[in-house]
Parts: structure tokens; C-alpha cells; sequence
């Protein structure tokens, strides 16, 4: 009876009674179950202890317990009860049910249960017939008289209800639930099959998995959302993250529990970006590795993991989806300016506060484990540090740049050390996101310096030492005077520490300190003024900025804003939220046989605007055949437009504007309208992050790199169409008469349809071989309502009211109120160019300059408005007008009585020029009618305009032709057969020209060279990248270039590593610098270039590799998967230790230093001028074999495959003695010492350059200390060098000698005689060069211009244009 002590006396004395004392386990089960709101779930129908006797015994101990209850909680089982009147009911819902379950997926939960659920109806039915009744005292059979009637032969009945029947659906409802229950089969980890190793961090192996057929079949039949694309398509790629062994696999666990409740909400895990998991629970197996030795491992697992599986009997497996490195990417790699960091952080924070929302924290909220996907949203990979409130909140093993005050403390210091705990579920995430914002807008600097503010109490001075000091006390301290305000933290159990206090610091002085950014580069605080990320940024985003970082760092956990209190601030409200675009609705046809954007093959550039980039395009080979096109006739081109939501919001427009204007395509064709080929609105950019899509080297690197950075993009495609600007095509006024004609008809149209053009510039306007107008864009169309003013707009060709911002208010914007207003503006600007060149319709130098007033294009509206004259009130939409000369200090009256005065201009001011040379010999007649046609469409009041249809009727256009135009010339002569001819074979942008002219272009067609069309030859060499072949190129090539076939040409092939392929690239885009000029190209003896592919898909895995090529390089090739290939023509090179001549070594040296000028000059180094790089050619000059090893202005100069024999002192330096990293400063610096030890090697043979034995001892930092010191020890001079970002370095306090000393010494070589084991005399060396040559003054100029060359300090080496003019390279070579 312990158990029942808490019920009532009443109560008490009832469960004594022989019946009530048969059901002694109900009151147990009730209080279980009694603040559950589904008692069905909770099992609230089937008590877990009751025995199979229970079920038929009376229910008054359950009336007795119901009696003494509140009248809520009567209310609440009397609900769980089923009236009489739903008997009937009962019988009917179990059928139902039961052919219900056969096509409906139930939940899991469901599931589990379901099996009691339907065995238990008929328990639970039974007791709650009788309850109902209780109130009317009416006599209530028990189940022992049911039972009688069993005996007896009859059917147990109750009202009327046959139970027999209830049992029999009750069955068969359990019979369903096993079926169902066949179907929903769980994942375990014996399901899996590991795939490649990919990765590993502190905890978990990542690695490629193969799912079992079984559950892709399941997971696809379970797939009812249509409207969403089917992630689980077999070709889907996840990854398994295993942790096996005892903290691992419980920390482990503990992200698994974190997913497991993340993910319970769908809904929530899609629109937040958390990763989806498809197995994490049980959150622990038996390690099926170490039970079953046998069971496979891939060899690509490192042996330290391999064995952690085999010895571990415990395992943590998390399925989740992989994304590859075009998919995710770092924080600092993708934001490029205020608004990405905003939006990035605004999609973190929301995913932070549903974490919190749960009772979930994360703790690493760092670069490495928060990414950002292609749309710009933050995507959390781990969350294996997060802690409860109530835990130790220190980590040893945790990232101390992120981590907050509170986190940093092992102990709280006090009288009796306690750990810190836990307090705030939020605090320590909320301080890191203000870290990573610190870290992203503020680059190059960042948050604090850890490493050189992390001191431990042992290194502070002995008279300030104290044993409570924190091991982070400088790091603490730092944070407290910078960011000042309180300093007491909680540490748990109601306990607060003062931090001010425990680092010797006054908590009054702290708190009245001012907030200070704490931002530090490498060494010491941050100096810079200028960040690149605010640029662009308003002085609100900048107060906005400061007043979030100040409101998210603060020392006490406990007055940081939550996540949701964070995203109500006004930094994260001010700007509109991206909006993700959803996938389109997955249709298997659609994906077999419609067109998507990474089937299309970008060929040439052709050109570019403002929004589009133009170039070539082919269609796959199923696409040519569907359509019936002739893929060699018919051409056409694409117009690009990646970008934000901007550019492929344009893009977007003229996609339906084509799509409208084509569905008649008779009065398209009729009317000039572009065919509308193919068109994709806002979709993936395939070229985005994508190193497998190469673009063609006719894209400049500015187009280049729009396209790579770009995750979106708008692309319309439309056939070519031969085609010349307006001002090149037309030679007399007939053909502008037809042109301008076919131009309206063309708007006529458009108009007719609600669109409009807004952009009829002669860039954006052509013509046909026929003399027709052609309207190449449409994205700049306006709907009538929307906002006229575009701020990208031509202002050349903007009628007034386009000009204008706003009105006299702000408030008062300018709307469109007539579809063709504005277009008939441009066409009168188009006609006055066209007749009156040299002079052109008005143009002002202060075009856009704003006025004082607040006006842009003040005074050109007010010039344009004295020159025409006429009405000025124009309608501005919503009702309202505004009078134009008013805005701009004129009199309305003034202007309508002024007459029409064309405005056009030259140069300087109003056209001087009388005679044009489009209207001689033109009569006056015609003339006037030019006259009259612009006087009627170039009206200051748009309402006044008239339509396209109007002017068409204008005797100007309606003239009869006096002559014949260019375009009736060309057919003149021409038989029908001729001309049927030209019809039926041109492709579709011949249609104009002529047989000739089609011939010709045929003619003209080039075929590129691919790397599949090379095949490997004999082996030549390799180096550390590249590995040389003879190239075997097709016979057409041979016959296209007319080059003789017993021509050899060699092949480059960088696989392997994408190390190694990265470097192969750099080679390309260098060789595409220097070769761009060709003279200076072959002047400065560059080898020409016949082929190079960017890193593409590896074709020689499956082809004929020669027996001869070495088994590795073999090896290499076979297993890249992508290669970078560059073919030469074979040269036929001496080696340079061949050059024994004093004259043929100092030839030799100016050609190579000619070679490196015109490099430098173009911002190109080498970086390995060894004697396996550069060679002689028959002439004794100096080629150069490669350019790989190049290096940018302000990239780390060390280089750990470097050849240390001819690597300057700065080269030699892993980073310096407190972690700074050495970068560039100077791009000939490095190539000047390299000339420097080459001369010496070629001319004191045998002596070389120091002794190689000392580059091997590493037994002191630097890595090569003995190398360096040998070489500062001999050089002397200056020591102090640039390391970059404004700072210096002492080469001589580096190895322990003294500047002053070197500041003084001579300069002197240190040469090394390797057979004699000894330095080398420099006395017996001149000697020895005099018998080949050398004269007394050349040895003399030749020690000074290499003491010039070997500087220590990059800064005072010469450039290699000064060293040219040096004495020592000035002498006739005969």
C-alpha cells in the first residue's frame, strides 16, 4: 500500500472492497498516464501490468477512482468513455480502419502501437458501455454474466452489439498492422556498404555509403509529394559518419540525440537548412567491423581508422546527404559584401533559435563547421559540442577564437574550485555568431588574438603572479577593457564570479569603460581604416553594425539576446530576406526529354550589356534530332544573365515577354520578333563553382569570373542572325525610311500586346542584310503603373519623364501611364542620329550631374524643354500631373508659344554643320517631311505623342521610293532558281545574304582541338607536376593548321591531386598572358602554345598508354579522374651546364633576364629557375620549359617542394617566430636571386653555392636554420625584409646573429667545393675563367653584378630592366 498513500481516505477504503481490489494496478496506470493529452498513444486503454484475467473483470474500481477526481479531471475520462448512442459507431469506424490501413502510410508511433491499440478495442469497449449508465442506477451486467451466456452456447451481446464480431474486426485490424508493418522496414548499420574515405575530425570517420536496393525502392513508393523533386533517386549521394570507441561514441551520441529532436519537424528542417538525416537512431550499435573481422573496409580508409573500427565494439552511425565542394563553401569565400553577410547570418540565427527552442545548443560555431550553400544560406555540419544547462561548460579541446569568457575558465577560481557550468542555452552560440560577423565584415582582421593573448599565470611577471589567475588570463583581460559593462558571470547552483576581479582588474573601471571592438591582425592591433566588405555600406548599416555587435558582446551570458531576440534587430530587419527558390515539380519525362542549362555547350564570345553575356551555344545531339535541325547549318547563340535577383529577375522578363510576342508565329515571323528557341528562368548556374565546365578563352576573365561566382542565372537562346548596326548598314535616306519603318511596325506590334521596350538604343536595335529593323533585348520592358525612373537607363535616349526621380516630392514617384510613350521618344532620338551625322540628337557633359536643388538631369530637361517647346504637364500616374518647366525655373506659357527647334548637337555645343551627308541630293520637300515626322513624335507631354500605328501613317514613311534600297540590290539579277536557292539551304541567318556570302562562311568554320582528340606517344620525362609525352594529334588537325605531319609536338599532362592540377592551371592561365602578344611572344622566346585544357574530365583512364611510360605515372593516370593537359611543339634543348664560354654564359644570362622582364612586366614570376627549367636553345638563348610554380602579389611565399639551392632567404621561412605568415612582396625578387645562383653555378664549376649538407639539419626553427644562416652570415647588408600587410622581419635576430655586425660586413660568396669538401677560393675560380675567355674588367663587373643581384632584403635587389643596363650585360658577343 506504499504506493497508494497520496489517495484519498475515500478512495483508500474502496480499493478494500473484493472487486474494486481484483483492478489494484488501475491507479497506478492513471497517474501515468493522467497528463498525457492522447491517452490512445500513451496506451491509456491498456494498462502495461494488467494480466489477461484483468480484461474481463468488472470496472467499478475505475468508477470508484473517476468519483474522486476533480471535475476536470471527471470532464477528461468521461471523454475517454464511448456513449450508447455510438455503438453502432464502433462496428462501423473498425471496418473503416481496417480498409483504411491497407493505403494509408500510417507514422511510426502509430506503428508501434497499433497492434495494442486493436487488440485492446474490445477490452476497453466493454467496461465503457456500462460507465455511461453509472447516473441512472441501472443495473450493470458484469462480465461473469457474459461469460454465463458464453457457457450457456449464446453470443456474447451487450445492447444489441455483437462482441464475437468486434473481435473478428479487431483480428483483422492486427493482421493488417503486420502487413504494414512488412513495408516500413528500418535502416540499420548492416544495411550499409562503405564507400571511399573522404574525411575525419576529432570524433567521426566520413565516408561515401552505398544504400541497399531495397530502401531506395521503399523510401520511392513512399514518396507522395509530386510537387517536390525525389531526393532519394538512386544516383542521390550520402555519407556515413562514424564514431566508434568510448568518449567518442558519446559525444557522438549526443549529436544524435540533437538530430533526433531537430528533425522531427520536416517542415522546420527544410525551411531552416538543417541537415537531413536518414538514420540516427538507435543512436549506438554493436560495431558489426569488430564482431565480423571479415566484413570490408576500403583500402582507402588510413590504417589509424581501419583499426579504431576492427577494436571498437561500439559504433555511432549518422546518414546524412552529401554536399560537395560546388554545393558548400566557407563563409569568407562566398560573401562579398554587406548584404551576403546579413542574409548569411540571418538564416544561422534562425536555425539557432529553433535549436534553442528545443533545448539545444551547438558550441563550435565556426568557419570549418558552419558553411554557406549556393543560395547564400548557412548550413550547420556538426553539432557533437552542444551541452545542457547544468554541464561543465569548459572544453579543452574547443576553438578558442569563438569561444565566450564564461568558456574559457577551467575552475571558478574560488576558495573551493568548482567547474563552471552551463547557465544559458544561448549565450555561448550568440557570442560566436558576433565572432564570425567581427571576422567577416572586418577582414583582414578579427576578433581578438588568442595566441598572443592566451597566457597561462606561469608566464606572467613573478610579482604580479596569483594562483586564482585563469589559464586564459591575457585573453580574458583583453575582453574585459575593450568591451567594458558587467563583469559577474553565473558558474551555477546560484553562484556568481566577478572576472573583473580574477584578473586584477576594478569591476567599476570596467563597467564605465566604453565599447571598443576588440580587432587584431596577426601581430597587434588592427590599423586598418578601409574594409572592403563596407564599401558600399550607408551610414545607417554602419551605426546598425555597430549597435549589433555592441548588443551581442556582452561578458555576462545572462545579458546576451537570445537568436529570436537578435533577429528582430533592426541590422537584420532593415533588408528584405532572399527569397529560396523552390525546385521545379519533378516530372520523369520532363527530365529525359526537356532541355535544363547544364545540357548546353557555351562556344565563343560574342558580346555583352549590361545584363547579358552573349556567345555560342550548341544542343545536345537528341535535342538537333527531336526538333529536325540541322546542327551544322543552323547556328545559335545564348544571352546570359547571372546574377542576384536583379539580373535574373531581367532575364526572367524578356523570357515572357518573348514567350508572349512568339505564340502567333506568323506575325512574329511578319513582324521581326526573335524566335524564342529555348528559355530558363532563374535556375542553377552550371557554370558556378564548376571547374568541370570550361568556357571557351574567347571570355575575358572579367566575363569568366561573373560566371563562376554567379549561383543563379536567366538565359534565353535565339538563333544567329547576321546582322550590322543601323549607322554602318544605311547610306542614303531611303534606307533610314525603311529601317525606321519595319522598326515601328515591330513596336506596333508589342504595343498591341501591353509591351513595351524601353531600351531602343542603337546597340540594342540592328539590322537585317534586308535593311529591317531587329530588337535584340527585351528586359528592360515597363508595365503601366510601375516606376519610370531607371538609374541604369541610356539617358541619351529617355524622354523627360524617365529622367525624373520623383516629383516635387518625394512621394511623388513617376509612373507609366502609356505603353508607347517612351518608345516613340527613342525612335525620334535613332532617325535625328541617323540623318543629321555628324551631329546627333542633344547631348550635354552634365547629363547626370544632380542639381543642387536634388534634381538628376536638371539641366537637360530644362535645355531639351527650351528647344522644343510645347505642352509641358505630363501625367505622372495615380491621378496627379506635374508641370516640367515649373520643376525646372521655366514658364509654362513661355513654352507653348514656343516653336519646334530640332536640338542637335556636336562636340561643343549646337551643330555648326549645314550640309549632312545622308540628305544630299535629297529635295527640300523630303527634308521638311524628316522635319515634320520628329516635330510630331518628340513631344515634351507624352499624352501628346503619338502611337506607333499613327506614325506609320506619316507621309515621311508612306513616301514612294525613288530609288532602290541596299537590301532590293542585293536580289537584282538574280534567276528564281537562284533565289529558291537561297531560300531552301541557308540556314536561317543567310536568308539575307547571298550564295557567295554563305559559301564563304561555311569556309570558315573551324574545328577546335579537344583533349579527346589526343593520344599519348613515347615517353620524354616528368617533373614534380607535369609528366611529358609525345602528342599524337588527329589528321584533320594536321590539314586544318596545313602543317606536315612529321612535325612532333608534345604533351604536358598534369593528374593526380587536385595540388597538382591547380598548379597545371596556374601554368595555363600564365602561358594565355604571355602568349596574348605574339610578336613580343616569339621575341622573348616564350614557347608558342597549340593546345591547353583547363582541368577537365581524365579521358586517358581508358586509353592506349605506351608500355615504356613508368608503372606510377601509369598508375597516376589511370586513377585521376580529371587532368590539365598543354601541347607544344618539340624543341630540341641543350642543357645549360653545357655552356663553358664566358661570353656564351653572359649571352646566355641577358636573354634569360630579357625573358623575365617582359614577364615581370605583365605580373608574371616563375619561381623555379633551375637548371631543369630553363634550358638553351641553337642560338644560346634561354627558353623556359615551365610556369607552374608562379606566385601573386601577396601570396605565401613558402614553398616546401621548392628548390632550396636557389630559394632567396625570404622563401626559406615556413612563417615567422610568431606565426605570420611571408607573402610576396615584390614579383622579380625571387627570380633575380634565382639568376644570381644559376650565374655563379655555370661560371665557378665545380664550387656551388654554400654547402647543400646544412639544408638537412631541422633541429632549430626555422625549418631551415643552418641554410639561412649560412647564407645571411656570408651575404651581410640589410636584414630587415617586408613580410607583407605593413610588416618586417629581422633575418639576423631569426638566426641568432647581430644586424649592426651585417650591417657592416663585406659581401662575399659563399662558395662550397663538394669534392674537396671545402670552401672555395674565389682567386683560383677567376683564374680558371680567364682561360675561357674572361678579361680582368669583365670578372670585376661580374662580382658587382652579383653583389647587386643578392641582396637579402627583397626590397633592394634590382629589377631585371636595371640589371640589363649593368656594365657586366653590355658587350659584343662575336
Amino acid at each position: 500500500m506504499a504506493g497508494m498513500k497520496h489517495k484519498s481516505k475515500a478512495h483508500q477504503e474502496q480499493v478494500k472492497s473484493p472487486i474494486a481490489s481484483e483492478t489494484n494496478g488501475t491507479s497506478d496506470w492513471y497517474s501515468k498516464t493522467k497528463t498525457v493529452r492522447n491517452p490512445i498513444k500513451a496506451g491509456a486503454y491498456s494498462p502495461p501490468n494488467a494480466s489477461s484475467s484483468t480484461i474481463r473483470r468488472s470496472p467499478i474500481s475505475v468508477m470508484n477512482h473517476f468519483q474522486t477526481r476533480t471535475r476536470k479531471q471527471r470532464q477528461k475520462l468521461r471523454n475517454m468513455s464511448i456513449s450508447p448512442t455510438n455503438r453502432r459507431f464502433i462496428l462501423v469506424f473498425g471496418f473503416f480502419v481496417l480498409a483504411g490501413l491497407h493505403t494509408v502510410i500510417v507514422t511510426t508511433q502509430l506503428q508501434k502501437y497499433l497492434k495494442e491499440d486493436a487488440a485492446n478495442i474490445l477490452q476497453t469497449s466493454k467496461a465503457s458501455f456500462k460507465t455511461s449508465e453509472m447516473k441512472s442506477k441501472e443495473k450493470i451486467p458484469t462480465y461473469r454474466g457474459l461469460e454465463e451466456e458464453a457457457v450457456e452456447g449464446k453470443t456474447p451481446t451487450y445492447r444489441g452489439i455483437d462482441l464475437d464480431e468486434l473481435e473478428r474486426a479487431a483480428a483483422e485490424v492486427e493482421a493488417a498492422a503486420k502487413e504494414i508493418q512488412k513495408t516500413t522496414r528500418k535502416l540499420t548499420i548492416d544495411d550499409l556498404e562503405l564507400g571511399d574515405y573522404i574525411d575525419h575530425g576529432a570524433i567521426n570517420v566520413v565516408s561515401r555509403v552505398t544504400l541497399p536496393d531495397w530502401w531506395w525502392e521503399q523510401e520511392r513508393a513512399n514518396h507522395e509529394d509530386k510537387s517536390t523533386p525525389l531526393s532519394t533517386a538512386k544516383n542521390s549521394k550520402y555519407v556515413v559518419k562514424l564514431a566508434a570507441g568510448d568518449w567518442r561514441v558519446e559525444l557522438a551520441k549526443r549529436e544524435c540525440k540533437a538530430l533526433q529532436k531537430l528533425n522531427k519537424k520536416k517542415q522546420k528542417v527544410r525551411e531552416l537548412n538543417i541537415m537531413p538525416t536518414l538514420m540516427i537512431g538507435p543512436c549506438n550499435f554493436t560495431n558489426p567491423f569488430h564482431t565480423d573481422q571479415q566484413r570490408p573496409i576500403p583500402s582507402s580508409f588510413p590504417d589509424k581508422y581501419e583499426k579504431q573500427l576492427r577494436t571498437e565494439p561500439e559504433i555511432v552511425a549518422i546518414v546524412v546527404p552529401f554536399y560537395d565542394h560546388h554545393f558548400l563553401s566557407k563563409p569568407s569565400k562566398w560573401v562579398e559584401n554587406l548584404d551576403d553577410v546579413r542574409y548569411f547570418l540571418q538564416t544561422l540565427l534562425q536555425t539557432l533559435a529553433y535549436a534553442h527552442s528545443v533545448g539545444i545548443n551547438n558550441m563550435d560555431i565556426s568557419g570549418s563547421n558552419v558553411k554557406v550553400d549556393m543560395y547564400g544560406r548557412a548550413l550547420i555540419l556538426d553539432w557533437n559540442a552542444n551541452q545542457a544547462n547544468g554541464q561543465p561548460i569548459y572544453d579543452p579541446l574547443a576553438n578558442t577564437w569563438i569561444t565566450a569568457p564564461e568558456g574559457l575558465l577551467e575552475q571558478t577560481g574560488l576558495d573551493s574550485p568548482k567547474n563552471v557550468l552551463q547557465e544559458s542555452i544561448s549565450g555561448m552560440d550568440i557570442w560566436s555568431v558576433g565572432v564570425m560577423l567581427t571576422n567577416l565584415v572586418f577582414d583582414p582582421c578579427f576578433f581578438v588574438n588568442p595566441r598572443g593573448l592566451g597566457l597561462h599565470h606561469s608566464q606572467i611577471p613573478e610579482d604580479q603572479q596569483r594562483t586564482e589567475f585563469p589559464k586564459h588570463y591575457g585573453l580574458i583581460k583583453e575582453m574585459l577593457m575593450r568591451l567594458g559593462g558587467e563583469t559577474r558571470i553565473p558558474v551555477g547552483e546560484g553562484v556568481f564570479l566577478d572576472l573583473a576581479k580574477l584578473v586584477g582588474l576594478s569591476r567599476p573601471k570596467v563597467w564605465k569603460r566604453k565599447f571598443d571592438l576588440p580587432l587584431y591582425t596577426t601581430n597587434s592591433t588592427c590599423q586598418e581604416t578601409d574594409f572592403e566588405m563596407l564599401e558600399d555600406a550607408s551610414k545607417d548599416d554602419l551605426e546598425q553594425l555597430h549597435s549589433v555587435l555592441k548588443t551581442i558582446f556582452k561578458i555576462s551570458p545572462l545579458n546576451r539576446p537570445t537568436a529570436q531576440d537578435l533577429l528582430k534587430h533592426p541590422f537584420f530587419q532593415d533588408k528584405p530576406k532572399r527569397k529560396v527558390v523552390k525546385p521545379q515539380p519533378w516530372n520523369k519525362e520532363e527530365v529525359i526529354y526537356d532541355l535544363s542549362l547544364a545540357d548546353l555547350e557555351v562556344g565563343d564570345f560574342i558580346g555583352n550589356g549590361m545584363i547579358n553575356i552573349a556567345a555560342f551555344v550548341e544542343f545536345p545531339d537528341w535535342w538537333y534530332r527531336q526538333h529536325n535541325v540541322d546542327k551544322e547549318k543552323q547556328k545559335y547563340v545564348i544571352k546570359m544573365a547571372p546574377g542576384d535577383k536583379w539580373y535574373t529577375s531581367q532575364g526572367d522578363r524578356e523570357c515572357d515577354v518573348l514567350e508572349k510576342m512568339n505564340k502567333n508565329k506568323t506575325l512574329a515571323r511578319k513582324h521581326n520578333i526573335l524566335p524564342n528557341v529555348f528559355c530558363m528562368r532563374r535556375a542553377r548556374n552550371p557554370f558556378f563553382r564548376n571547374p568541370d565546365r570550361q568556357l571557351p578563352p574567347s571570355f575575358s576573365f572579367k566575363h569568366q569570373k561573373r560566371l563562376r561566382k554567379e549561383h543563379k542565372m536567366s538565359a534565353v537562346v535565339i538563333p544567329f542572325f547576321n546582322l550590322q548596326r543601323a549607322e554602318d548598314y544605311c547610306e542614303d535616306l531611303d534606307d533610314v525610311r525603311l529601317f525606321i519603318s519595319s522598326l515601328l511596325e515591330t513596336l506596333n506590334y508589342s504595343h498591341s500586346l501591353a509591351i513595351n521596350n524601353f531600351d531602343l538604343s542603337s546597340s540594342n536595335v540592328k539590322i537585317s542584310p534586308k535593311g529591317r529593323a531587329v530588337v535584340m533585348d527585351w528586359n528592360a520592358n515597363k508595365a503601366n503603373g510601375q516606376d519610370m525612373y531607371d538609374p541604369t537607363a541610356n539617358t541619351k535616349i529617355t524622354a523627360p519623364e524617365g529622367l525624373l526621380e520623383y516629383g516635387l516630392t518625394e512621394e511623388d514617384r513617376i509612373l507609366q501611364t502609356s505603353i508607347s510613350a517612351m518608345d516613340i521618344w527613342s525612335v525620334g532620338t535613332m532617325l535625328a542620329d541617323l540623318v543629321f551625322a555628324p551631329c546627333w540628337w542633344i547631348s550635354r557633359d552634365d547629363i547626370d550631374v544632380k542639381h543642387p536643388n536634388g534634381i538628376y538631369h536638371y539641366d537637360y530637361i530644362r535645355a531639351i524643354l527650351m528647344e522644343i517647346g510645347g505642352e509641358s504637364v505630363i501625367p505622372i500616374g495615380n491621378n496627379k500631373t506635374l508641370d516640367l518647366a515649373n520643376l525646372v525655373g521655366l514658364n509654362r506659357s513661355d513654352l507653348l508659344s514656343r516653336k519646334f527647334n530640332l536640338p542637335i548637337f556636336d562636340e561643343d555645343d549646337r551643330c555648326k554643320t549645314k550640309d549632312f551627308p545622308m540628305l544630299k541630293g535629297v529635295p527640300k520637300e523630303e527634308v521638311d517631311l524628316v522635319y515634320s515626322f520628329l516635330e510630331t513624335s518628340m513631344k515634351i507631354a507624352l499624352q501628346e505623342r503619338p502611337t506607333a500605328s499613327a506614325l506609320l501613317k506619316h507621309p515621311f514613311l508612306s513616301t514612294e521610293k525613288t530609288k532602290s534600297s541596299k537590301a532590293a540590290k542585293r536580289v537584282e539579277g538574280k534567276s528564281n532558281a537562284e533565289l529558291a536557292k537561297i531560300i531552301a539551304d541557308v540556314p536561317m541567318q543567310y536568308l539575307d545574304a547571298s550564295v557567295e556570302e554563305y559559301t564563304a562562311a561555311e569556309k570558315k568554320k573551324v574545328r577546335e582541338l579537344t583533349v579527346n582528340d589526343i593520344e599519348i606517344g613515347e615517353f620524354i620525362g616528368n617533373g614534380a607536376i607535369n609528366m611529358v609525352a609525345v602528342a599524337i594529334l588527329p589528321d584533320w588537325w594536321y590539314k586544318q593548321k596545313k602543317i606536315n605531319k612529321n612535325v612532333l609536338f608534345v604533351v604536358k599532362l598534369a593528374a593526380g591531386s587536385d595540388w597538382l592540377t591547380k598548379q597545371a592551371d596556374r601554368e595555363c592561365y600564365v602561358l594565355e598572358i604571355l602568349s596574348r602578344d605574339k610578336k613580343k611572344a616569339e621575341e622573348f622566346g616564350i614557347i608558342q602554345t597549340i593546345f591547353m585544357s583547363k582541368k577537365v574530365p581524365n579521358p586517358f583512364r581508358k586509353k592506349h598508354i605506351p608500355s615504356k611510360f613508368p608503372k606510377h605515372m601509369v598508375k597516376r593516370l589511370r586513377n585521376a579522374k580529371t587532368v590539365v593537359a598543354i601541347v607544344q611543339p618539340y624543341m630540341d634543348l641543350d642543357y645549360i651546364h653545357d655552356l663553358k664560354q664566358f661570353n656564351d654564359i653572359r649571352y646566355f644570362i641577358r636573354s634569360l633576364l630579357r625573358v623575365l622582364d617582359y614577364a615581370h612586366s605583365l605580373g608574371v614570376n616563375n619561381f623555379d629557375l633551375s637548371d631543369s627549367n630553363v634550358r638553351v636553345d641553337d642560338d644560346g638563348e634561354a627558353v623556359v620549359m615551365d610556369w607552374n610554380a608562379n606566385k601573386k602579389q601577396g601570396e605565401d611565399i613558402f614553398d616546401p617542394v621548392a628548390n632550396l639551392w636557389l630559394t632567396a632567404p625570404e622563401g626559406m621561412i615556413e612563417h615567422g617566430p610568431r606565426g605570420e605568415t611571408i607573402r610576396q612582396t615584390s614579383i622579380s625578387a625571387m627570380d633575380i636571386w634565382s639568376v644570381g645562383i644559376m650565374l655563379i653555378f655555370l661560371m665557378y664549376q665545380p664550387c656551388q653555392w654554400v654547402n647543400p649538407e646544412v639544408s638537412y639539419l631541422y633541429d632549430k626553427y626555422p625549418r631551415n636554420y643552418h641554410l639561412l644562416r649560412e647564407v645571411v652570415k656570408n651575404v651581410g647588408g640589410e636584414t630587415i625584409i617586408p613580410i607583407g600587410n605593413h610588416q618586417e622581419m629581422d633575418l639576423a635576430e631569426l638566426v641568432g646573429l647581430r644586424r649592426e655586425d651585417l650591417l657592416k660586413k663585406k659581401w662575399k660568396m659563399p662558395l662550397y667545393d663538394a669534392e674537396q669538401d671545402d670552401t672555395c677560393d674565389e682567386t683560383d675560380t677567376d683564374s680558371y675563367l680567364k682561360q675561357y675567355g674572361a678579361k680582368s674588367k669583365d670578372l670585376e663587373d661580374m662580382h658587382h653584378f652579383l653583389e647587386s643581384m643578392m641582396k637579402l632584403s627583397p626590397a633592394e635587389r634590382p629589377d631585371a630592366a636595371t640589371l640589363l643596363k649593368h656594365p657586366f650585360m653590355i658587350f659584343s658577343y662575336e
